[in-house]
């Protein structure tokens, strides 16, 4: 980047999600399989899930923020959210248990600062709750998710 003088900025992406997939996704289906959802044994297993309308906006943001040298930032959700609670909201929209696997084998949890990204891309705008709920009403409009949870 130096070199060409080429602005960039650097995104390091985390826990992107949405109707096309993503581990959320990933999980809900494994939920509905009844499937076991592994997971890493030191808990909570926090992410910052962030939903494709968001991360596309950001990416554009992070393009007209782009600097020589690259500016490096966290991309992620503006909230800290479990898998052990986000999968207990998703089931209890759904009406499935989430069934967890603790095993060493799992991948550890990414749980990104975002404090850069706030100051120089802003916060994400849609609440984890509502980006599940969009994402499973996509995904599944089969299902009859269950009003007042959440």
């Amino acid at each position: 980047a130096q070199r060409f003088a080429v602005p960039l900025t650097i995104i390091r992406i985390c826990s992107t999600y949405g109707p096309e997939g993503g581990a959320p996704a990933d999980r809900l289906e494994m939920m509905l399989a009844g499937k076991p959802i592994r997971l890493y044994p030191d808990k909570p297993n926090n992410y910052n899930p962030i939903y494709e309308d968001d991360y596309v906006e950001l990416g554009i943001r992070a393009m007209e923020v782009a600097a020589t040298p690259p500016v490096v930032v966290n991309w992620a959700g503006s909230e800290t959210v479990s898998v052990e609670d986000y999968c207990a909201f998703m089931g209890e929209l759904v009406g499935v248990e989430p069934i967890f696997e603790y095993t060493p084998d799992a991948h550890t949890p990414l749980w990104p600062d975002v404090t850069y990204m706030h100051e120089i891309l802003g916060s994400t705008k849609v609440p984890w709750r509502e980006g599940f709920r969009r994402m499973i009403e996509t995904r599944h409009p089969e299902l009859t998710l269950i009003d007042g949870v959440g």
